[in-house]
């Protein structure tokens, strides 16, 4: 599978309140969260898209019908 990349406007991102240096990184992590939540990506799938240098991703268990903790 080729790697994709994905343009979001000036506009979009000067209304995203998350500090630049951090952006890529929380990008790709509420990707991956959101993908995971409606069962389209696997844990380890998820992990792979949050993965950035040293970040990893953990998806803690919880009951049926809660939200997984995603942490990367």
């Amino acid at each position: 599978m080729n790697d994709i990349s994905i343009i979001i406007s000036g506009e979009a991102l000067a209304a995203v309140k998350i500090p630049r240096q951090r952006l890529q990184a929380e990008l790709r992590k509420e990707l991956a969260i959101q993908l995971y939540r409606e069962g389209l990506v696997s844990g380890a799938a998820a992990a792979r898209i949050c993965r950035n240098g040293e970040n990893k991703i953990s998806l803690s268990a919880r009951p049926a019908g809660c939200l997984p903790a995603i942490r990367c």
